[in-house]
C-alpha cells in the first residue's frame, strides 16, 4: 500500500498511528528480517577477534536462557569452530527483558 504524505499529514499524531498501525500491522508483527544480506569487506582489512566481555553472574542464567531461546528460533547458530571475525557480545538487561546484541566496531 502507498501512503502519500496528505493521507496521514491530515490526522491528528495520535490518529496517524493508529491509521499507520491499522494499515501496516505485518510490519509490526513477528520478528523482524532484513532480507539475504552480506557484508563485503575492502580485500586489505584484516579480521579481528575480540575478547568475550564479562557477563556478571547474577544474569548468566538469563543470558543464557535467551540465547538458547534465539538459536531455537533459527535467529543465531552456534559456532563449534574457530572463525576470522568475533564480534563482542553486549548485553543489556532490564527487570523484565534481556537484550543480546553484537558490536561490530571493527567493521564500522
Amino acid at each position: 500500500m502507498h501512503f502519500n504524505k496528505s493521507t496521514i499529514s491530515d490526522k491528528s499524531p495520535t490518529l496517524a498511528q493508529e491509521f499507520i498501525l491499522d494499515h501496516c500491522k505485518d510490519v509490526f508483527e513477528g520478528l523482524g528480517h532484513i532480507g539475504d544480506s552480506k557484508i563485503v569487506l575492502e580485500q586489505d582489512v584484516k579480521p579481528v577477534q575480540h575478547t568475550p566481555r564479562r557477563i556478571p553472574v547474577a544474569i548468566r542464567d538469563r543470558v543464557k536462557k535467551k540465547l538458547d531461546d534465539l538459536e531455537d528460533k533459527g535467529i543465531i547458530t552456534k559456532e563449534t569452530q574457530p572463525t576470522e571475525w568475533i564480534s563482542s557480545m553486549v548485553v543489556v538487561t532490564t527487570p523484565k527483558k534481556i537484550r543480546i546484541c553484537l558490536d561490530p566496531q571493527d567493521l564500522n
